[in-house]
């Protein structure tokens, strides 16, 4: 990703989301 709007606040967001969906994706490949 080459856009830079919010500085580094906007990247940790992106960061977190990015690792929530796979926490989510192996919580529902494990349990389903």
């Amino acid at each position: 990703m080459g856009v830079r709007v919010g500085g580094g606040r906007q990247q940790d967001i992106v960061r977190f989301y990015v690792a929530k969906q796979q926490l989510l994706a192996k919580l529902q490949a494990g349990t389903g």
